[in-house]
């Protein structure tokens, strides 16, 4: 059976393990849809592949056994050290942060790929849409550098082409495009994932989902309850960030192995670690990890830029792989959720976007929790 293991101190977390039967029930479900596939398979084998198709977690770490199937899980490390080092001997570039100037920001400069491939929309009633990547725009030129853009885009590139009955608008107390009518039909949702991934519930503002190579997308009617429920949550988000004047986060925990750290109000300000994908300004979930750094919640992080990981590619991304003195180690690490409290978990916070390409407005909550893949573990 799979399952997500939590520990704290060394201990089972109950308390946590009780917050998180969705995603333990979600899990189970999801080896008993791929168990005829993994048929033939040894375990690992298997575990790497889903491992593989979580690509976008949110921890580089875990996944690293994607390009290693022939290496043995190691076991986690018993004890982190106490002093992070810049000096990482191989392997994906990592960074210590504050760096030795005190800087918040990686030395190096990497850049993710832009989209130039082909892509297609999956649709009810219409089936498969096709389009080129190279040819898109973006409506959103206040998020994204150009040649990149949202999953909403694609909808629009294709409306244009004459290929897609679409009617939209962009509503300011939203912060975002609402489809309101696509075929006809009113109450449209989506869902998405990159390389490798599985679709998933969502949350997120189409319009700020960035679209990367390979990217799978499509769209379903809903009722009028739910897609008016998701919508409420972006209209709450955008009351809560003009009463603060900016992105205060009211709650965030990091549940580790090694401890559990907790803030409250959180001051969340751009820091531009994704230039290359966002304009400046722009406030992504990797920011509030920032923030906690800059602000002195946090002494120190450590993320790593993956370009790819296995099949998962493009990745373009760093992930958490450090924080104080807590290091992802032996397919141990940390992954996130974030957004309103009425979808926590996989109803629609915990999806698989990097944090630092995922874009905030004014969220409830950010938890970044330790789990174990392999050995114990999953």
């Amino acid at each position: 059976m799979l399952l997500y293991r939590l520990v704290c101190n060394g201990k089972l977390c109950s308390e946590n393990v009780k917050a998180l039967p969705e995603r333990i029930e979600i899990m189970q479900k999801r080896e008993g849809r791929q168990g005829k596939e993994a048929a033939g398979t040894t375990r690992r084998q298997f575990v790497r592949g889903m491992v593989c198709a979580g690509a976008t977690l949110g921890c580089g770490k875990l996944l690293s056994g994607c390009a290693r199937l022939g290496q043995t899980d190691a076991a986690p490390a018993e004890e982190a050290p106490s002093t992070p080092t810049t000096s990482i001997p191989s392997g994906p570039p990592s960074y210590v942060l504050p760096s030795a100037t005190g800087g918040l920001l990686p030395e190096a400069d990497h850049r993710g790929r832009l989209p130039t491939g082909q892509g297609e929309v999956r649709i009810d009633g219409l089936g498969r849409l096709r389009f080129r990547a190279g040819e898109i725009e973006t409506l959103r030129p206040d998020l994204f550098q150009p040649g990149h853009f949202s999953l909403f885009d694609i909808l629009v590139h294709l409306q244009r082409a004459g290929d897609l009955d679409l009617v939209y608008h962009y509503d300011e107390a939203l912060d975002t495009h609402v489809i309101e009518r696509l075929n006809g039909q009113p109450d449209w949702w989506y869902q998405a994932h990159y390389a490798s991934g599985w679709f998933e519930s969502n949350v997120m503002r189409m319009d700020m989902y960035p679209y990367k190579d390979q990217t799978t997308l499509r769209l379903s009617p809903q009722s009028r309850f739910q897609v008016t429920s998701i919508l409420d949550t972006f209209r709450q988000e955008v009351e809560r960030r003009e009463r603060h004047g900016g992105v205060i986060l009211p709650e965030m925990e990091i549940d580790t192995n090694r401890g559990t750290w907790r803030s409250t109000e959180i001051e969340v300000r751009a820091h531009d670690l994704r230039v290359d994908l966002f304009q400046p300004g722009v406030i992504t979930a990797m920011d509030v990890i920032l923030s906690m750094v800059e602000q002195g919640d946090l002494e120190n992080i450590r993320l790593t830029w993956y370009a790819r990981i296995g099949s998962a590619d493009p990745l373009d991304s760093y992930f958490l792989e450090g924080v104080n003195v807590v290091e992802a180690a032996g397919g141990c690490g940390l992954v996130y959720e974030i957004g309103p409290r009425a979808y926590t978990g996989f109803r629609g916070s915990h999806i698989h976007i990097p944090a630092d390409a995922r874009i905030i407005v004014s969220p409830e909550y950010a938890h970044w929790f330790w789990i174990c893949l392999g050995r114990g573990g999953l």
